[in-house]
């Protein structure tokens, strides 16, 4: 019986050390679309040719020469996007109380 009960605390242990390395995750996912909300965005040529874009590199740089990978900024944009009106409904709540 106390072999069964050790099992059953480190199920609930892994379960635990998942939970925690997600809420890590979202986290980390949250903080990283704040900081793509704030920064400026690559255009490239609007669609128009690379003739357009200028010769100097005097451009913001790309998702992928940050070595971020579109759906992770897609995601974390979101994230952060979800959260920030999470905090406007609260904010709405209070004053309403």
């Amino acid at each position: 019986m106390s072999d069964l009960g050790a099992e059953i605390k480190e199920v609930k242990t892994g379960e635990e050390a998942i939970d925690y390395a997600m809420a890590i995750k979202v986290e980390a996912l949250r903080q990283l679309g704040m900081m793509l909300k704030g920064t400026e965005r690559n255009v490239g040529a609007r669609g128009i040719g690379k003739s357009v874009v200028p010769k100097e590199n005097c451009t913001p740089p790309t998702l992928s020469e940050l070595g971020i990978d579109r759906k992770i900024s897609s995601l974390s944009q979101k994230i952060t996007a979800k959260q920030i009106k999470n905090n406007i409904l609260e904010k709405a709540e209070k004053l309403n109380a």
